[in-house]
């Protein structure tokens, strides 16, 4: 079982529904952060990057523990690229 805690207010989320001209591919790209390698990492914790359509998703194996792997979903234009 994962736990996910999305680190992103109502407001920053209205803003980047309109930078990006569309709630779907925001909530696509939250959705493939979330379930992104769910028996390796069982914490995840997403964020919207201030001022950004970019979101950041920070994967842990322990709830106190460090950062062990980090995925950024960055918007091109028209759709968002998945990097590490």
């Amino acid at each position: 079982m994962r736990t996910v805690e999305i680190f992103i207010d109502a407001e920053h989320l209205e803003k980047t529904y309109d930078a990006v001209g569309d709630r779907a591919p925001v909530l696509t790209a939250i959705g493939y952060l979330s379930q992104w390698n769910t028996t390796g990492y069982p914490i995840c914790h997403i964020f919207g990057e201030d001022n950004d359509t970019d979101l950041l998703a920070l994967y842990h194996k322990e709830a106190s523990g460090k950062v062990e792997y980090v995925i950024a979903a960055v918007w091109n234009g028209s759709s968002y690229g998945f990097h590490s």
